[in-house]
């Protein structure tokens, strides 16, 4: 079993003046993905977490978990569901979490 593992911190500036949605942020993120999962080479599972500390005009701080799984259909051509869960998003009046479902395609030309 092959196992990736990102762990980072970086902050980020967003300066625009004609925008009320102008920030900087700090974000912390950690991510895990496992590489052939199943034994199918080219198959790929990953999930990562992020967590955002807005440093002014933010209203609160946002959490976001992602998972997704990359199925390799064949040399040129991947395939995978992606679901992504937002936790209190930082310009959002109320505390809610928004759930995103996707699917992604990979193809290489």
């Amino acid at each position: 079993m092959r196992l990736r593992i990102g762990i980072g911190m970086a902050r980020m500036s967003r300066l625009c003046h004609k925008s009320p949605l102008s920030a900087s942020y700090i974000i912390y993120g950690n991510a895990l993905a496992q590489v052939h999962p199943f034994g199918r080479r080219g198959d790929m599972f990953g999930t990562a977490f992020n967590y955002t500390v807005p440093t002014h005009t933010g209203l609160h701080r946002e959490s976001v978990f992602e998972s997704f799984y990359r199925l390799r259909l064949t040399q040129s051509i991947a395939l995978g569901p992606d679901i992504e869960v937002s936790i209190h998003p930082t310009y959002a009046t109320k505390a809610y979490r928004p759930t995103l479902l996707g699917i992604r395609m990979e193809i290489i030309l």
